[in-house]
């Protein structure tokens, strides 16, 4: 994952990642947009996610009504990193 990771990076523009993370860490979850959705929603946040913060997550559940808030013990990367975990949520969420 990390080879793969710097292979893209290096195929990247310069400044690219730089904007990617700056962009993650501002993200704001805004009620007002979401508020109106009607349908099953499952937001899933890793603990560790160095990228969008946790808290961020948390916000965008809160502002879905009904939403279902899922944690993870993984950063980012929650696919490679916690499979077994995601996939459980998800397949809880699908029934």
């Amino acid at each position: 994952l990390l080879g793969a990771s710097r292979q893209l990076n290096a195929r990247s523009k310069p400044g690219a990642l730089l904007a990617a993370l700056n962009a993650c860490k501002s993200y704001r979850a805004e009620a007002d947009k979401v508020a109106g959705l009607g349908v099953p929603t499952l937001v899933v946040a890793g603990r560790r996610d160095q990228m969008t913060p946790f808290k961020a997550g948390k916000a965008l559940a809160d502002a879905i009504p009904g939403a279902r808030f899922e944690a993870l013990d993984a950063g980012h990367s929650m696919m490679s990193e916690a499979p077994r975990e995601l996939q459980a949520a998800l397949r809880s969420f699908l029934g």
